[in-house]
Formats: structure tokens, sequence, C-alpha cells
């Protein structure tokens, strides 16, 4: 699907009731082509009191392409206000390609949330999160949420700066984990103003 040119919110899953949904393959912000932004969309993909969600998948053609959505500082690419939902091989805030920034105001918004998984560690369940406003990931207020094997700052090839104002913010929150041992374990978190605060 393409869902770019909103004036808002281009996908809400909202409410407790609305569990276990699968969001994939979308283009959220970006034209057709996926290397340019359309002008209007505040945000991307909104999780809102929904909880074990997946955004993206570890398949060819699962990850979804969230860029351009660049409205006020409160506004995001993906945000999680749910519990237990997973984000997986994603490209956030780059161009189809993973080579260009199309940015966002913020990568992924974390909030008020008690369990959340951001990537893992076979490389197609990396997510790329670069070119961000602000954070490539804000966590505020939120527990047990694991980051791991991700790009945040850099392209998909690892090889370019691509970077956000912060890779990762974390404020008034516990238990987070940030890379995991072991193979594939390690996020790369390069080319940001600040890497991690």
């Amino acid at each position: 699907n393409l869902v770019s040119g909103n004036t808002e919110v281009g996908i809400r899953v909202d409410q407790p009731s609305a569990f276990g949904n699968v969001i994939q393959g979308n283009t959220v912000g970006p034209d057709v082509s996926g290397t340019r932004a359309i002008p209007g969309q505040k945000s991307g993909i909104a999780i809102t009191f929904s909880g074990t969600n997946l955004i993206g998948g570890s398949v060819p053609g699962a990850g979804n392409l969230i860029s351009g959505n660049n409205g006020s500082a409160t506004d995001f690419g993906l945000k999680l206000y749910g519990n237990n939902n997973t984000v997986l091989g994603n490209f956030i805030g780059v161009d189809r390609t993973g080579l260009a920034a199309l940015g966002n105001t913020c990568g992924i918004k974390v909030q008020s949330v008690n369990g959340a998984v951001i990537g893992g560690t076979n490389a197609a369940e990396r997510n790329v999160i670069a070119g961000s406003q602000y954070e490539g990931i804000d966590i505020t207020t939120s527990s047990n949420i694991w980051i791991i094997g991700n790009y945040i700052g850099c392209d998909a090839a690892g090889q370019q700066a691509l970077g956000n104002q912060k890779g990762i913010d974390i404020d008034q929150s516990a238990d987070i984990q940030i890379g995991r041992a072991g193979p594939g374990g390690r996020n790369v978190i390069s080319g940001n103003t600040n890497g991690i605060t």
C-alpha cells in the first residue's frame, strides 16, 4: 500500500481491543517511487494502546518504508504507545534504496510502554533508522525495551552517515537493553550528532 499525503497520521491502530495486527510492505510518507517525500503527512504509523502487533518482518517485502513524515517536534515516523509490539526489517527515514535520507521528525517514538522489541539478531530483522530531525529512537517512561541489531544513523549498507540528531534518547525509563551478546546482536549507532543520551 502507498499511504502518503494525508494531513495527520498515515496508519493508526487504536484501542486495546485492536491487537495482534500485522503491518507489512507499506510505503508510508514517500511517493510511489519511494525516493521522494510527499509534503503534508505529519506522522507515519501510530500504535496507540494496542499490543502484540508486528510492524514489518524478516521475509522479503515485509518491511515497511516509513520516511518523510515531517511534522512538529511531537510527530514521528512510528509511534509505539502499547505493550509488546515488535518492529522488524523496516526502513525508517531513508529512501527505498536505503542509501539516501528522507527523514522523519522522530524515527521511532516509544512512550509509556512495557515491552517492545526493535530489531533482531538476523540481518533481515534489522531496522535502518536514519535522517531524523530529532531522535532516531526516543524512549520515554517505558521499560523492558530491546534494541537489537539495528543501523541507527547510517545507511542500509552501514557505510555512509545519515545521522539523526540523537541516535537513541532515553528519558525516565528502565530495563532498556541496547545490543545483545552473540552474532548479529550489536547495533551500529554512527553518524549521529549524539549517539546515546
